[in-house]
């Protein structure tokens, strides 16, 4: 009777009870009431997991977009003030030399909101990963990352003759991007390296820098590092692989993401 009770209320969405187990209890019923209670700890610790991770991406998604309506306001935004004023001015020029001007001004601002708007459309979703496959997109965003000051990234690419599936070249190219990013932020690096290569039945994603490093085991998911390593990993657990990351202070961080081949059975590039 206490098992079925527990059966029902489990059922009806509880993973907080326990059978209590009776001095005089038969064995097996022990056993099975013992192997219940664990299975019922497991599930409130799943849920509890889910719940932490259910927030953990709610942040990420307010954070992002936070990101993206700065650099909007920031950059395209500001461009396209500059441009009404230009009009305006242009509209009260008072002689071709001044117009000329004002219209050679209102080129070099059209282009620069072009660029700014570029940038953010290709940061949500990046063209060259659906037209050239993962490689040459991680190439792409390295050369990019190399426009900023201080860290000096490259890129090796082995055996990676076939196009993976899309799902598996986001997830991939989404895991180098977040590295980068964290190199970028908090790394105190001065050079990174991104490998992608085939080895036997796995795909494998490693990105490593030199520098200051930090303990895994002691960083929280709401630090620094936690958010975006907790999002990596689950992204690379749903299609099947897994994700490593070494590091210590003082001695740099290495994140790998391995995805198992059979997933990135393609067509030739």
């Amino acid at each position: 009777d206490r098992l079925q009770e527990a059966v029902d209320e489990t059922r009806s969405g509880r993973a907080d009870i326990r059978v209590v187990l009776g001095d005089n209890s038969d064995e097996r019923f022990d056993r099975l009431a013992g192997t219940f209670n664990q299975m019922l700890a497991q599930l409130e610790h799943d849920a509890r997991e889910m719940q932490q991770l259910s927030r953990q991406i709610l942040q990420a998604q307010e954070e992002e977009r936070y990101r993206l309506a700065r650099e909007l306001h920031d950059e395209a935004a500001q461009s396209l003030t500059s441009l009404l004023v230009h009009i305006r001015l242009l509209e009260r020029a008072n002689n071709p030399a001044e117009a000329q001007h004002h219209v050679q001004e209102l080129r070099e601002l059209t282009a620069r909101a072009l660029e700014d708007v570029r940038r953010v459309a290709l940061d949500l979703r990046p063209t060259i990963l659906d037209d050239l496959g993962l490689a040459a997109a991680l190439e792409w965003r390295v050369d990019e990352f190399n426009k900023g000051d201080g860290v000096r990234a490259s890129v090796v690419v082995d055996g990676m003759d076939r196009r993976m599936p899309r799902e598996a070249e986001l997830v991939l190219y989404r895991v180098g991007q977040e590295a980068l990013s964290n190199v970028s932020r908090h790394a105190g690096a001065s050079e990174v390296l991104v490998t992608l290569r085939r080895d036997a039945d796995l795909c494998i994603l490693r990105v490593s820098d030199n520098g200051v490093g930090f303990d895994p085991a002691r960083t929280q998911p709401d630090a620094d590092h936690g958010l975006g390593l907790v999002g990596m990993r689950e992204r690379v657990a749903m299609i099947g692989g897994d994700l490593e990351v070494t590091s210590q202070p003082g001695a740099g961080t290495r994140i790998t993401a391995r995805i198992p081949w059979q997933n990135g059975k393609g067509t030739n590039r």
